[in-house]
């Protein structure tokens, strides 16, 4: 009877730590994203935690963008639940198929989760080859002389509405260069692959001051926009997801401003 006795307390002191044992589930929004497109995890844990995830197992294949928490207690007559749940905002760091390893809080961890990262140009939501976003650039001449103007266009082609988006600058390299951006931003449409976009075209007059090789770095674009971007901004499904793009480098020769001079 004392043994019998003694088992009894046993369990009723064990059962509260088995009830409250944390339960970790990773979700992701979707399994198949572009390669410059953000997508959501979700890291669900119901039950009782000791600590924070631990998201350094992400920084190999993946960009940490952003990150919220929030928690929910449900009582139920006498039974408490708790659930708390991150959303991790993450952007692939390469295409091809990549795994979100186990994520763990304290000795409670979550499965791994296989993710297809589409290459460089296609997006989750179209063809190979189709894009709802493009970005390009185009520099004339492709050789000038040293003070001459080089025309450079940097061009946004889309068919998503964006929630806020931020374009970088050129920043020329290689030899000494003047920049001036070049009145107000175009806004226009065309036709892509029998497909309509919006375009937002923005010129720069690049005078170089030295001869050499000009190099213009990559100009960098990302866009918020919200979840099924081409229909707008929901007010009741406020959920967004990052999008970036890159251009090409462009190296211009510069001549001497004595070749010039000949040449005239």
């Amino acid at each position: 009877m004392r043994l019998f006795n003694s088992l009894l307390i046993l369990a009723l002191v064990l059962s509260p730590v088995v009830s409250l044992a944390a339960q970790l589930e990773a979700v992701p929004d979707r399994t198949r994203v572009g390669l410059e497109e953000s997508f959501t995890l979700e890291l669900r844990a119901s039950g009782s935690l000791d600590g924070d995830p631990d998201l350094s197992v992400l920084d190999k294949d993946f960009e940490l963008l952003g990150r919220s928490q929030s928690s929910q207690v449900q009582i139920v007559n006498t039974d408490i639940s708790r659930t708390t749940t991150w959303s991790l905002s993450l952007l692939a760091r390469s295409a091809g198929r990549k795994t979100i390893p186990a994520i763990c809080v304290g000795d409670d961890c979550s499965k791994p989760v296989i993710i297809d990262v589409l290459p460089d140009g296609q997006s989750s939501n179209g063809a190979a080859g189709e894009s709802d976003l493009f970005l390009e650039v185009s520099a004339v001449p492709d050789k000038l002389w040293v003070q001459s103007q080089l025309l450079y266009k940097v061009r946004i082609l889309t068919r998503l509405n964006f929630l806020q988006a931020s374009l970088s600058e050129p920043e020329p390299s290689g030899v000494e260069a003047v920049v001036q951006k070049l009145g107000e931003d175009r806004n226009y449409e065309t036709e892509r692959n029998g497909l309509r976009y919006r375009v937002i075209e923005r010129s720069y007059a690049i005078f170089p001051q030295q001869s050499g090789r000009l190099t213009i770095p990559e100009i960098r674009f990302g866009a918020q926009v919200a979840e099924g971007g081409r229909r707008g901004f929901d007010p009741f499904n406020q959920r967004a997801r990052q999008l970036r793009r890159h251009s090409q480098e462009i190296k211009i020769e510069v001549l001497p401003a004595t070749d010039a001079k000949g040449r005239n």
